[in-house]
């Protein structure tokens, strides 16, 4: 047991934290199924080493799902919508980038001679381009990677100009620390124009105010 500690806690230092599926973390206990009892144990073993998960560890939990393992509760608001269709539909219905700085967008840009399709490019208050990607998950690097991507495709089409002036804004539902440890590894140059939000979605709001967006601090 000191060994799968020690191998959590080494992937949690290194990048935030650790993925597992849950019927690999259920045979490191011995148990094949989704028993009480296993959860049970599952649950005491989080706690007494200060882990959180995501998601939850119910006997609900498909065998196949990918649990990830942190030391930080992890914020999530995954649940509310059915696909990235569904949370852009809602965003622009509300205008919730506006509350974010976005003054004008178009979503859906198809980049021509790709398979690439920038879910929003928008101005900000000060003139500069926004390119947006939404995630309903947490999308992880191959999110950063995306936005990276499109803005040098559209960079390289024309369709913007100014490298100087391009931001590139990630919307997720999950607050997953491995963004961060990505961030991490970047220069200055490469985050300065970069923002993070998590979006919460609250049932008990007025209908059109239940979303609000967070902004994440790259630096922490």
């Amino acid at each position: 047991m000191e060994d799968l500690i020690q191998n959590f806690d080494a992937m949690i230092e290194n990048s935030g934290s650790k993925s597992i599926r849950f019927y690999t973390l259920l045979k490191k206990f011995g148990y094949e199924k989704r028993v009480a009892g296993a959860i049970n144990v599952l649950e005491k073993f989080c706690k007494d080493n200060g882990y959180y998960t995501s998601p939850k560890i119910t006997k609900d939990l498909e065998l196949t799902s990918n649990i990830l393992i942190t030391k930080t509760q992890i914020f999530s608001s995954t649940d509310e919508f059915n696909s990235e269709a569904e949370l852009e539909s809602y965003l622009i219905r509300y205008k919730i980038l506006k509350k974010i700085g976005i003054t004008s967008t178009d979503n859906q840009e198809i980049l021509r001679g790709t398979k690439d399709r920038v879910d929003y490019i928008g101005k900000d208050k000060e003139g500069n381009d926004v390119i947006v990607e939404i995630k309903i998950g947490d999308g992880w690097k191959s999110a950063i990677e995306q936005l990276f991507r499109y803005k040098g495709i559209l960079l390289e089409k024309k369709i913007l100009k100014n490298a100087s002036k391009i931001k590139m804004y990630l919307i997720t539902g999950k607050e997953n620390p491995r963004i961060k440890y990505t961030f991490k590894g970047m220069f200055p140059s490469q985050t300065d124009h970069f923002k993070w939000f998590v979006y919460n979605y609250d049932k008990s709001l007025e209908e059109g105010k239940q979303l609000v967006l967070k902004q994440i601090s790259l630096k922490d």
